[in-house]
């Protein structure tokens, strides 16, 4: 029978309801005075991807809530994406995108709070081309059939979705298929193998696991690239060395040194060249440990296991005055996790799957316990909001309510503040970033470009709200948005460009954002059905519409009573511009000849509309 946390709301199972009735669950003033220590917010938290550069990490879910963690591997030859562990909520933090792009995921054990946001995940992959592929311990094969089966599947006729579910044993991997096109009802045996703790070798990466007892098997992963040999490009610019075939010999380590190739008439010998070109790029490695009883036999296995990581995220979950309870209920305590730090003496420990049961000063004393065998202790950076200076736990100096900001997102936020008048950020804008410039009034008449483009994430546009003064704004390769621009929010804003946004089907977002909006530009939204919403922009004059594949109609333009201008391209699925009639003030229509309009429609378009131009070009 399950009960609900009082604090969260969240169910709990028996066992957890059983082990929180032996904790005091009223903390009186004069404990919360003991616990209430001030975590530094730029030396208490470490940013993952900064570890790596072919790993990018990211610890997904909230501190006292279920975690996972997602890593991108960029291995110079092909990008993976993993998944450690599914907890509830944690795959919202990403894009749908994101989601549909994930390759494996690895289980550490198939309790409800590392397995709860499966379906999620299932949504957006059960009938995709390219086969999920699933990793966890015995019983993983069944547990995840009858997961299937709490669905009904009866519009999956002719798909070919495929699910792997392999299971991992002492020596052995066992692995079963399971099939959309039969709504998951069946499922096969691929074959068993033997394994010796590599359960995924690819020519550029591996991951390795290691069972350990959670009273239940709880399997932890080391993910690791394997080294190899890249070619400097800047020092082929800076020795004026055109790419070419040679390249690919360069690497060809079959081929003695002294073999010669030629490089634009110049003929140079593969040894000088290596010795100048070639880079090693060393492996890299991160280890993901969760759920387990600390066990002094399996210890020397997990240490050889773990060891040379450059970040081992694991889990801390009780207190040292609750040793008893985490061994009852195979977990480990603060200092045995800096203990096992302290053996396999990782570059950087990440903590994570914190108990909700500790106030967040109890969560920091915790960090500095594990501190005691392990210095170089963590809590991610996606959780210092939590520790923000509204709640009380920022470091001194720190703006009130602003979140903390990476190095890079502070390089950023550096640049714009030499060039903010027009300033132009082009690599990674985060909403933690937006964040940041949206409070500080220094901005004017800003130009954000790119919000994350390479995580295709999703935006807050109620964030973009705080520019009070913004006059333009451009936004690029959004994955997918959340809120609307508020009406009278934007009133400064005269120029507005969107470019690749992944979902976008209508323009519903615009609200009433149009008080001052002169020039607007859609271009490449390959979702976008309708221009609805647009009917606010009464001020508008330019307006660009380019390479939407599914716009059919532009009837809400006939509200734009002060368009002069109207450039249409690459619009395969419109025919109909009636709409145009009423706008007596358009000056110029540009129609691109790929855009299906009739001569006929034109002809027509010029009759209602004697004074304007129209080309088409």
């Amino acid at each position: 029978m399950q009960g609900f946390d009082n604090r969260s709301g969240r169910p709990m199972d028996a066992a957890r309801e059983c082990e929180d009735s032996k904790l005091s669950t009223t903390k009186g003033p004069e404990v919360l005075r003991t616990c209430e220590p001030r975590l530094n917010l730029d030396t208490d938290f470490l940013d993952l991807r900064t570890a790596f550069k072919a790993l990018e990490p990211r610890l997904l879910g909230s501190p006292g809530f279920d975690n996972a963690l997602y890593v991108t591997a960029n291995t110079g030859k092909t990008t993976h994406r993993f998944l450690f562990d599914c907890g509830a909520n944690c795959l919202t933090s990403l894009s749908p995108a994101e989601v549909q792009k994930i390759d494996v995921i690895f289980f550490s054990h198939l309790h409800f709070d590392h397995v709860a946001g499966f379906d999620y995940f299932l949504r957006f992959n059960f009938d995709r081309a390219k086969p999920v592929h699933i990793f966890g311990p015995p019983r993983t094969a069944e547990i995840m059939h009858n997961r299937l089966q709490g669905v009904m599947w009866d519009r999956v006729g002719g798909s070919d979705g495929k699910i792997f579910i392999s299971e991992i044993g002492d020596d052995s991997l066992s692995t079963f298929v399971v099939r959309s096109c039969d709504g998951f009802r069946s499922m096969e045996s691929v074959g068993s193998k033997k394994m010796e703790g590599v359960v995924l070798d690819t020519p550029d990466l591996s991951v390795r696991a290691l069972s350990l007892d959670h009273g239940t098997p709880s399997i932890a992963y080391v993910l690791a690239t394997k080294a190899a040999q890249s070619v400097d490009t800047d020092k082929m610019k800076e020795l004026n060395l055109t790419p070419g075939p040679w390249v690919r010999l360069l690497k060809d380590m079959a081929l003695s040194p002294d073999e010669s190739v030629e490089i634009g008439g110049v003929s140079r010998s593969l040894g000088e060249l290596r010795a100048a070109l070639l880079v090693e790029k060393p492996e890299e490695r991160i280890g993901y440990l969760t759920d387990f009883r600390l066990d002094d036999e399996k210890l020397p296995t997990l240490v050889s296991t773990f060891r040379g990581c450059d970040v081992l995220v694991c889990e801390n979950n009780y207190r040292d005055e609750h040793v008893d309870l985490a061994r009852k209920n195979f977990h480990v305590t603060s200092s045995q996790v800096g203990r096992i730090a302290q053996e396999v003496n990782p570059k950087n420990l990440v903590l994570f799957h914190l108990s909700d049961r500790y106030e967040k000063g109890e969560w920091a004393e915790q960090l500095s316990d594990v501190r005691g065998g392990h210095q170089k202790s963590y809590f991610p950076a996606e959780w210092r909001s939590t520790w923000s200076a509204e709640n009380g736990y920022s470091d001194v100096g720190q703006a009130q309510g602003v979140p903390m900001l990476s190095d890079r997102e502070r390089g950023i936020l550096t640049r714009l503040r030499e060039d903010k008048e027009d300033a132009i950020v082009e690599d990674q804008f985060t909403n933690a970033l937006l964040d940041t410039v949206s409070s500080d009034q220094m901005f004017f008449g800003i130009k954000i470009a790119d919000l994350d483009f390479m995580r295709e994430e999703r935006v807050d546009l109620e964030r973009i709200n705080r520019f009070q003064n913004l006059e333009s704004l451009c936004l690029l390769n959004v994955g997918s948005s959340v809120g609307s621009f508020g009406k009278d929010k934007l009133g400064s804003l005269q120029s507005f460009e969107m470019y690749d946004w992944k979902e976008l089907k209508d323009l519903s977002f615009l609200a009433g954002a149009g008080a001052a909006l002169t020039k607007y530009t859609v271009y490449s939204c390959p979702q976008l059905q309708s221009l609805e919403g647009m009917e606010h922009l009464t001020k508008l004059k330019e307006l660009s519409i380019h390479f939407c594949a599914e716009l059919k109609e532009i009837s809400a333009v006939r509200h734009l009573e002060s368009l002069e201008e109207l450039n249409l391209a690459l619009l395969p699925s419109l025919t109909d511009l009636s709409a145009l009639y009423s706008l007596k003030r358009l000056a110029l229509v540009r129609i691109s000849r790929d855009t299906p309009v009739s001569a006929k429609d034109l002809r027509a378009l010029k009759k209602e509309l004697p004074k304007c131009k129209i080309e088409a070009c």
